[in-house]
């Protein structure tokens, strides 16, 4: 009986062990958070935002951007529902056109490294694939070109060169700012435990 416990005891600590390992995987971070999200989510639009959360996650992980943040985002541009708007906009982030061809020129190798790295996932869902990554490598810009992640937000509806503008005049956006409510409200929902 003692040496059969002491088996038990072994396995135990071995399982133990590999589940602590599992855990500090990214795949395991990835599936909390993606959990997390869908289970946060409105009733109303889980069904249609489900197929988007793994890439959401998966590319903000890849370009360390928040995932709560990314997901707001796409949640407040089309409640996922991806289409072309009356400005030409289009896709889950509502890339315009020219800045899908900006972002394309200037960020191209990362780009392509991301699709190549998420081929699986991407066969799956081309259009939408590129689409995350496109709106989320802008967001990435967005983040590094303004020190305060509020304009940032706001530069991704508004425009990078208008906040910039709205900065140096010195004139006040930001907290009351539509756009930024709205991301705002919908991330304390999705990222509240």
């Amino acid at each position: 009986i003692c040496n059969s416990w002491g088996r038990i005891r072994g396995f135990k600590m071995k399982l133990l062990i590999l589940i602590l390992m599992f855990s500090t995987n990214s795949y395991a971070y990835n599936f909390s958070v993606e959990n997390q999200i869908i289970l946060n989510t409105p009733e109303s639009l889980r069904e249609k935002s489900i197929k988007y959360v793994p890439m959401i996650v998966k590319v903000s992980q890849e370009l360390n951007i928040d995932p709560y943040l990314a997901y707001s985002i796409a949640w407040t541009e089309t409640h996922f529902n991806p289409r072309i708007s009356s400005a030409g906009a289009n896709g889950l982030f509502q890339v315009m056109p020219s800045t899908k061809k900006w972002i394309k020129k200037k960020w191209g190798t990362e780009i392509s490294r991301i699709i190549t790295g998420n081929m699986e996932i991407y066969q799956k869902n081309p259009i939408d694939f590129e689409n995350i990554v496109l709106g989320l490598r802008y967001l990435k810009y967005l983040l590094n070109r303004f020190e305060e992640q509020k304009m940032a937000i706001i530069a991704y509806n508004m425009g990078p060169n208008y906040v910039a503008s709205m900065i140096e005049l010195n004139l006040g956006i930001g907290e009351n700012h539509q756009y930024f409510k709205k991301i705002s409200r919908r991330y304390k929902i999705i990222a509240k435990n």
